[in-house]
């Protein structure tokens, strides 16, 4: 790799590795928060198809979303869509 070791690094290359770790890590958590929103779009418009279905052909008269979808910043990799049906 020919790198340095973190003490074979002068203070001022030490720094700049600093800045470039950061600005890595701050780059990978937006995209990481990108994704998460998408993630619960799609999640909230498979909601409302799936609600709208339930009414019109089961005879449904009340679909309410509840749960970690509900909570901006909850929904997460593993969550479900969690609905209560009426009727």
């Amino acid at each position: 790799m020919g790198g340095k070791t973190w003490g074979e690094m002068k203070p001022e290359e030490r720094a700049a590795f600093l800045r470039a770790v950061r600005r890595r890590l701050q780059r990978e958590a937006a995209a990481r928060r990108r994704e998460r929103r998408a993630r619960r779009q799609k999640a909230l418009r498979l909601a409302r198809r799936v609600a709208r279905m339930l009414r019109e052909r089961f005879g449904a008269t009340r679909v309410v979303l509840f749960g970690s979808l509900v909570r901006p910043g909850a929904f997460a990799l593993h969550s479900d869509i969690d609905l209560a049906v009426w009727g």
